[in-house]
């Protein structure tokens, strides 16, 4: 089950919230998403689309955001996928489901290079 089903069954989240959600991934690229999902269509939004996003636009971890929340690990996301990083990252995701994440994005590895990063490029 994917994460946003556990929280869809929550009393917490509003169940306007996915169909909220549907329209804003559709928004990026409506060529490519098509508004009936009843059929399962296999539709992936590039990373370039998902990390333009305003939400994501500004952040220095946005490329990591993004690679771990997609299935293929590349920043590429489908609805699911989606729905489960905006799922994650609300305000009424349990606080468990969002250490488990923030290890995920925020690993040792990846603060150290973004650090080294930081540092190569101001010297």
């Amino acid at each position: 089950m994917k994460i946003w089903e556990t929280n869809r069954l929550s009393s917490q989240r509003s169940s306007s919230t996915p169909i909220r959600l549907f329209y804003r991934y559709r928004d990026l690229a409506p060529q490519l998403v098509p508004l009936d999902y009843t059929n399962n269509p296999d539709v992936k939004l590039p990373y370039e689309l998902i990390g333009s996003m305003p939400e994501l636009k500004d952040n220095p971890f946005r490329q990591r955001i993004a690679e771990v929340f997609s299935e293929d690990g590349e920043g590429n996301m489908s609805l699911n996928d989606f729905l489960d990083m905006f799922s994650v990252l609300s305000e009424m995701a349990p606080r468990d489901l969002k250490a488990y994440y923030a290890f995920k994005i925020y690993g040792t590895t990846t603060l150290a290079s973004v650090w080294l990063h930081n540092i190569r490029n101001n010297v």
